[in-house]
């Protein structure tokens, strides 16, 4: 009884200065390949482009949008709907799903930016002026076909986000399904880096080689924009859309030169100058991009999931931002609880506002994105 009306003590008292934060979490890009015409200059919506036309003439030789059961693609679903997206990394013989032969193992997939390729570049997504939160989730479906693992001796360049410049973050993940890899730069005062301060490798918590379609979800944010050591904290869940729960792999790193802004996304680049030896795709459905942490991902502010928002909420946010155990608590954990102003985290400044809206205290102007 004491520390409960301790913590509520704390929170009264600091209640008037709470910082305005407001990131809120909307759906930026959604896109599913169904509006596909067989041509992807000429597809209204087409996600894709190239700054030059090499660039766009290996997008269009070494990938496809497949109908949905296509004998030429084994007969392979889509996700949903009618449509995927196929890739294949070997230019060494035709690949029945694309009808030729892949002419690059990096087809330029660039996602977010409205480059000079296709001639009608399509104008779906900016990330520099359309995400403004310095947060970002994208996640998809994807299939790994034909060959995995293969020759290839190095990780594949799977996600790559850019900041400004060529400054990317990326998640690497290994052709026999049993790791992947947030990729890291040393820290300035770091004379003498070894390999792992370029990498931070996690277990694979699911088996992408068994030729079924999967989700990942990436959270990145800017934490900041002067380049100080860490810049960008990323969280990749697997098999998770909702991204409930703890992140299969997270970690704060460090990208000289990043900046303040995303750039664009490039998804499937390569394999680190290693090539495989026979065929070896990927699919992929259903791409989204979010400016922050999806409004879908389950509870805030009803941090012990009983349907109610009251002072016992606020209690339990404040004593998991103090690091106490919330072992014995009705603590309800999920990539969300308790972050009520939708600013990737859960710390004492939820506790004050999960306080101030079981009050009946206007929210107005707070931050709250419950």
């Amino acid at each position: 009884m004491f520390f409960k009306r301790m913590y509520k003590s704390i929170l009264v008292i600091i209640l008037l200065f709470l910082p305005v934060v407001t990131i809120a979490g909307e759906l930026k890009f959604k896109y599913g390949f169904e509006d596909w015409t067989g041509d992807a200059a000429t597809t209204p919506n087409y996600f894709s482009s190239t700054a030059y036309s090499t660039y766009w003439e290996h997008h269009i030789l070494s990938t496809e949008v497949v109908h949905s059961g296509n004998p030429n693609c084994s007969s392979r679903m889509a996700q949903e709907g009618s449509y995927y997206f196929h890739q294949n990394f070997f230019t060494g013989a035709e690949d029945s799903c694309l009808g030729t032969t892949p002419a690059e193992i990096n087809p330029h997939t660039n996602i977010g930016v409205n480059l000079q390729n296709p001639p009608n570049p399509k104008s779906n997504l900016d990330l520099e002026t359309d995400i403004l939160t310095g947060e970002m989730v994208i996640r998809f479906y994807f299939r790994t076909t034909d060959n995995w693992p293969n020759a290839v001796t190095n990780s594949m360049k799977f996600i790559r986000v850019y900041g400004d410049d060529t400054v990317s973050s990326m998640i690497l993940i290994s052709d026999d399904g049993s790791s992947f890899d947030i990729t890291d730069h040393p820290y300035p005062n770091n004379s003498s880096p070894s390999w792992i301060d370029y990498h931070n490798i996690f277990t694979a918590p699911i088996n992408w080689n068994d030729g079924e379609w999967h989700s990942v979800s990436l959270f990145i944010k800017i934490l900041n924009g002067n380049n100080e050591a860490p810049n960008v904290l990323l969280k990749v869940w697997w098999d998770n859309w909702d991204m409930e729960g703890e992140p299969d792999g997270s970690a704060s790193v460090y990208q000289p030169g990043y900046g303040d802004d995303f750039n664009h996304i490039c998804l499937f680049v390569n394999w680190g100058n290693t090539f495989p030896d026979s065929s070896m795709g990927i699919d992929m459905d259903n791409i989204e991009i979010w400016d922050g942490m999806p409004e879908d991902t389950t509870t805030r502010a009803d941090v012990d999931n009983n349907s109610t928002i009251n002072t016992t909420d606020a209690m339990l946010t404040l004593r998991n931002s103090l690091g106490l155990s919330m072992s014995g608590t009705n603590w309800f954990s999920s990539a969300t609880t308790g972050d009520v102003n939708c600013d990737g985290t859960s710390n004492s400044t939820d506790a004050m506002l999960i306080l101030r809206h079981s009050l009946g205290l206007d929210m107005t102007g707070t931050g709250w994105c419950e």
